[in-house]
């Protein structure tokens, strides 16, 4: 199995198309996700979503995320840390939130720590059934 090494990302970027690399977005930068990004992001500076990220994502003291679009993959927030999920952003996820988490959007996962912020109709989806291995299965509002 091949070891992908994070990526760095120091200055303003956008991440476009499909990368399968993590990164690592560093204070000062300001990252968008504009593609597919099928790995993880840990986030020291500002990250926007507007693409999907399929991977974990975690969120220190003092960086921002915005979601305008997907993210499948647990989320961690640091204390200090924010993230605001956009009306038609969505997270399918285990969420664990020291920091805040602004839901405009929608949520799917299990939650731990500080519960969401609801705004502007922002929605806790719960699972509707169970399927044939006992996962939970989510029907969301598109």
């Amino acid at each position: 199995m091949q070891v992908t090494h994070p990526r760095t990302i120091k200055n303003d970027e956008a991440v476009v198309g499909t990368s399968n690399t993590p990164i690592i977005v560093e204070q000062g930068a300001t990252v968008t996700v504009m593609g597919t990004l099928n790995a993880s992001a840990v986030v020291h500076g500002v990250l926007n979503i507007t693409g999907t990220l399929n991977g974990s994502l975690h969120i220190s003291a003092g960086a921002a995320v915005t979601v305008e679009h997907r993210v499948n993959g647990s989320v961690h927030v640091d204390r200090g840390g924010l993230v605001v999920v956009e009306s038609r952003g969505r997270i399918a996820g285990s969420t664990h939130n020291d920091g805040r988490i602004v839901l405009r959007g929608q949520l799917g996962g299990s939650q731990s720590g500080i519960p969401v912020e609801l705004e502007n109709g922002g929605r806790v989806v719960e699972p509707t059934r169970f399927g044939s291995r006992g996962e939970h299965i989510y029907e969301w509002h598109n």
